[in-house]
């Protein structure tokens, strides 16, 4: 059996500082694709196994060279690692000291690999990023024309709101034909909008923002989403949102709630086959296996149930916060990976 190497790697915007376990060398090579394309062709798929940090665009060169040589890789949220670095009791900070202790993490927690990353997932996050951002832009301008009083000033603001409105609109139909593209986005996509209070923006939000829907469990959402309670010593605490999706959900949970849709079941029903209906209160928690939830404030689960393809499919909206909580949370296709 060989012995997994781990290979530390910290990364800039400029470069990458590599750490080999085995050889204990460092290397610092351009960000660069075909720098890090020659680095990554030195290392051996069924032994070394890179760890990094997750630092938005600067590891995208990096990840996909990693997923076509098959080497296997791992991105951990930077505050994580900065408490393991601090439990080493290690004060100096650098480059290749940071390199070094992802190795040692990788080495600590045996992490697991993460899928190759998806050209079409990343080009319809890219998309609708962009169209958030012409959307607070737009907002802004909606201001301005609120507050100016100059008819020259007035035409100007509205002229500019008229061209963002038309290529916010054409970004929109980019998205569409992203999704049209790939099927299971596709799939995914119908599901959800057919659920009241799901507009095409909040599906195409989520498929873009929170890409694990439909592979982990309903409460595994709700914590990648920031949306669940943990158990702290004082009190329940919600930490680590995803704030694109905890707006779009928030409209769209407004909305469902207006609407009052019929044929909610107990969340408990997701894993009872249709023949076994389940014998659940309404309002009992749906995993009580998750022990990192808090039990005291754990949210009541609404489901609407679909079917596709002979599985159960459903849509997850979180009810039962306080006001300062935001209570919304999609999960589609929940047994579509077998979960």
């Amino acid at each position: 059996m060989i012995m997994q190497n781990y290979v530390g790697c910290d990364i800039s915007k400029a470069w990458l500082d590599f750490f080999d376990e085995a050889s204990g060398q460092y290397h610092r090579i351009d960000n660069q694709a075909d720098a890090i394309a020659a680095y990554v062709a030195g290392l051996h798929p069924s032994r070394d196994f890179v760890v990094m940090e997750a630092t938005g665009v600067h590891d995208r060169l990096l990840r996909h060279v990693l997923a076509k040589a098959g080497v296997p890789f791992s991105r951990h949220n930077p505050a994580h690692t900065h408490h393991y670095a601090k439990s080493t009791r290690r004060r100096a900070k650098t480059d290749r000291l940071d390199a070094r202790m992802l190795s040692d993490y990788g080495r600590r927690y045996h992490p697991e690999a993460e899928p190759a990353p998806r050209e079409e997932g990343e080009h319809l996050q890219s998309l609708a990023r962009l169209r958030d951002q012409m959307v607070e832009i737009r907002a802004t301008l909606k201001k301005q024309r609120s507050e100016a009083f100059g008819a020259i000033v007035i035409a100007e603001i509205e002229e500019l709101i008229a061209t963002f409105n038309v290529r916010i609109k054409g970004i929109e139909g980019q998205i569409a034909q992203a999704i049209a593209q790939a099927e299971d986005m596709a799939r995914d996509n119908a599901l959800m909008i057919s659920v009241p209070g799901v507009s095409k923006i909040t599906s195409f939000s989520l498929l873009a923002h929170l890409p694990e829907l439909g592979q982990r469990s309903p409460k595994s959402i709700a914590a990648l989403a920031g949306l669940a309670p943990f158990d702290n010593k004082r009190a329940s605490s919600i930490a680590g949102a995803r704030s694109r999706v905890v707006d779009h959900a928030y409209v769209a949970h407004s909305t469902w709630q207006r609407s009052a849709p019929s044929g909610l079941v107990s969340a408990s029903e997701l894993s009872t086959p249709p023949s076994q209906p389940a014998q659940v209160p309404r309002n009992s928690p749906s995993s009580p296996s998750q022990e990192s939830f808090s039990s005291s404030s754990t949210p009541s689960f609404a489901i609407k149930k679909h079917s596709h393809e002979h599985s159960c499919h459903a849509v997850i909206l979180i009810e039962g916060c306080s006001d300062t909580e935001l209570c919304s949370v999609f999960n589609a296709l929940t047994s579509r990976h077998g979960s």
